[in-house]
């Protein structure tokens, strides 16, 4: 077996090729709608970037698949049922989980796991009153970087207009302004490596490798009018 390079000149890589993939799906989506070039032309510099895209996204999964062989130690694991939260597939299946999308709760901070426990179940509720049968995150994460389950993953939720199919919702309790934890980060990193392994629980378990879905900041994604979720980017979470 091939010896895996250093941490730091992995992270440093992946950083560089998260970079090119953001221009790379930039200047795609730009010759997709850009109007003035001849037909013909935009298809040509849209194929290229294509091909640019998926270049990046193949050494962002290989860095981050390295990484994870780096990766922090597993989390304390709350399931829903252990939280108190409910089932619900009003919306049906979630299909393969292809996207995951981080937000912030515009909440108070979740100090410890007691804290965390308690504003989910009222986001629990309230997405309940919105007609949503349950909580629409699969998974929360406090301070303390415990991983409390939500919504199982075989289900679809509500956590981003228009774009929830296939899409698994981590929630960080916080609101603008704020920074994750190291804590947080960690247990961000471990669950993105290993959500679709035996260390979660089956209800909660993704059928999927995130390490292969695009994974966005709640307002990257087409169409959204938020702020959320502030400094809980992907990129900050080194994710």
């Amino acid at each position: 077996m091939a010896k895996l390079p250093g941490k730091s000149f992995l992270t440093a890589s992946l950083k560089k090729w998260e970079r090119k993939l953001n221009e790379a799906r930039k200047r795609h989506d730009f010759y997709h709608k850009e109007s003035k070039r001849p037909e013909s032309e935009r298809q040509k510099l849209a194929a290229k970037w294509h091909k640019k895209v998926k270049e990046a996204e193949y050494w962002v999964f290989r860095r981050r698949t390295e990484l994870a062989r780096y990766g922090p130690a597993k989390p304390r694991i709350i399931t829903a049922k252990q939280a108190g939260i409910w089932q619900s597939s009003v919306f049906g299946s979630l299909g393969p989980e292809i996207k995951a999308t981080t937000h912030y709760a515009a909440s108070p901070r979740a100090r410890n796991l007691k804290e965390g426990i308690r504003l989910a179940l009222q986001f629990a509720a309230f997405h309940r009153g919105k007609g949503w049968g349950t909580i629409s995150y699969a998974y929360l994460i406090p301070d303390t970087g415990e991983i409390i389950c939500g919504r199982s993953t075989s289900h679809k939720a509500a956590h981003v207009a228009n774009m929830n199919a296939g899409n698994i919702g981590i929630n960080f309790f916080c609101t603008t302004g704020d920074r994750p934890t190291e804590a947080q980060k960690k247990s961000a990193q471990w669950l993105i490596a290993n959500a679709h392994t035996s260390a979660m629980p089956k209800l909660h378990r993704t059928d999927r490798d995130l390490r292969k879905a695009d994974i966005r900041a709640h307002n990257a994604w087409p169409g959204q009018s938020t702020g959320c979720p502030g400094y809980f980017t992907p990129n900050n979470l080194g994710v």
